[in-house]
């Protein structure tokens, strides 16, 4: 994993007159010397600006752009490996996918056939359970936890957004 401070010795090395612009993570990456000063990436939007990227690094924007896509990947990987809402996430999409294996797509069947209210109330009842558990300081009631009530609650509203995607029209 490359730091900010490991892309920002390499990039130096590229072209002295480059530096790194940046909050906590890289912002832009900027080009200073006598004969001018240009923007030259963007981290945010991933864009390049080329005309500067022209007439400032005609020679060095090849390692440049090596060096960018390097960090970029870099930081991408690591936000999806040290992410700690992956194995909540990963969790719900396997037992949504079981279900769904064994119930087939009854969601999508019973909105097709009683309308978009159905998401609604499908939310409304886990709500009613969250609520009914907490007020009842309860964290488990007939083999139903406050644990699992959430996660359907969540399997839900993805059900909802699935439903929507695919029926936009």
């Amino acid at each position: 994993m490359m730091t900010i401070k490991e892309f920002y010795d390499r990039l130096l090395k590229i072209n002295k007159n480059l530096t790194v612009v940046r909050k906590t993570v890289p912002v832009r990456i900027f080009f200073s010397d006598y004969t001018g000063n240009a923007d030259i990436y963007d981290f945010e939007t991933g864009e390049y600006n080329l005309p500067s990227c022209d007439k400032y690094l005609s020679n060095d924007m090849e390692d440049v752009a090596d060096l960018i896509d390097a960090y970029n990947y870099d930081s991408k990987y690591e936000d999806r490996v040290n992410n700690p809402f992956r194995s909540y996430t990963e969790n719900l999409a396997e037992t949504l996918q079981e279900k769904n294996k064994a119930f087939g797509d009854s969601f999508s069947q019973s909105v097709d056939d009683y309308g978009l209210k159905v998401i609604g109330i499908r939310l409304s009842d886990k709500y009613n359970r969250i609520k009914h558990l907490v007020n009842n300081g309860e964290l488990k009631e007939n083999d139903e936890s406050l644990a699992d009530t959430l996660l359907d609650m969540a399997g839900y509203s993805i059900l909802g957004l699935k439903y929507l995607k695919e029926h936009k029209d």
